[in-house]
């Protein structure tokens, strides 16, 4: 996967600051993943575009992450061994980060799910905002589901 990232150059011009291959990396549950930014802290402008690479895969509060996943045929989200602290997940995959997550669907078809049985399929091109709330993905077909994911570490209630 290519990114290219514009910002600025140290007169404050806007620059083409990097073009670089991102390999997408094999994920337990999943299938492949690419995290393509990740930043902990507000930016500040003029900058000089290079990624904050801040760990894991879950922002923490104003933090943002920027992932595509592909879904491989058969697979279900579900945690990992060791989990991640900023995930609650249930047995079935269901689970919930405190985060708006902004989905945006590449290629291929991919199950959404929400608890009581609620489940809706979702084709390239689909978007789906996720506002903190229990969710799971479950890819029925036959190949591989790309997911592009901007999520933005929020407040849950309750928990501040």
């Amino acid at each position: 996967m290519r990114r290219v990232v514009l910002a600025h150059d140290a007169g404050g011009r806007s620059v083409i600051a990097s073009d670089t291959d991102i390999a997408l990396q094999p994920v337990p549950g999943i299938g492949l993943l690419a995290t393509l930014w990740a930043a902990d802290d507000a930016p500040a402008y003029p900058g000089d575009g290079r990624d904050p690479e801040a760990p894991g895969i879950f922002p923490p509060v104003g933090g943002v992450r920027m992932v595509v996943a592909d879904f491989l045929p058969g697979q279900r989200i579900e945690a990992a061994e060791g989990g991640d602290a900023a995930i609650d997940w249930a047995d079935d995959g269901m689970h919930h980060t405190d985060s708006t997550d902004f989905n945006v669907v590449l290629d291929g078809e991919i199950v959404l799910s929400a608890p009581g049985g609620q489940e809706v399929l979702l084709t390239k091109g689909d978007v789906v905002v996720i506002a903190g709330a229990d969710h799971a993905w479950r890819n029925d077909s036959d190949r591989p589901a790309r997911i592009a994911f901007f999520l933005v570490g929020g407040h849950r209630k309750g928990q501040d």
